[in-house]
């Protein structure tokens, strides 16, 4: 609101989610895949896709639930900044506006003054 930054989440990379899987059950050794455009909006037709979907659209549906919250709190759509190296995939899965900014992190780097 009023150009401010309200807050966010940071959460677990799509490969660290997929190792605490691979490294807390028997049956899900999977390797990392990504599927990107319509191939995304699939369900998963064996266990690597569907981890390897599974995935990215739960980092999408926090995102989507927060948007809605978002929104009823304040009454106004929220600027969603996806960032991080997971960001593009995650934004194959998300049904709603967003601007893309994988290196967020780096750029504010640059931008900051070290004494």
């Amino acid at each position: 609101l009023g150009g401010r930054h309200l807050g966010g989440y940071i959460v677990p990379g799509l490969r660290l989610m997929n190792s605490a899987l691979f490294g807390s059950t028997d049956g899900v050794r999977v390797r990392v895949e990504h599927f990107t455009g319509s191939a995304a909006l699939v369900l998963g037709r064996s266990t690597a896709q569907a981890v390897n979907l599974g995935l990215p659209a739960m980092v999408a549906s926090l995102v989507a639930e927060s948007v809605k919250r978002f929104e009823c709190e304040h009454r106004v759509m929220p600027r969603v900044i996806l960032t991080g190296g997971d960001a593009e995939v995650v934004s194959e899965f998300l049904g709603c506006p967003f601007l893309l900014r994988p290196d967020l992190v780096l750029d504010g780097l640059v931008l900051a003054e070290f004494s």
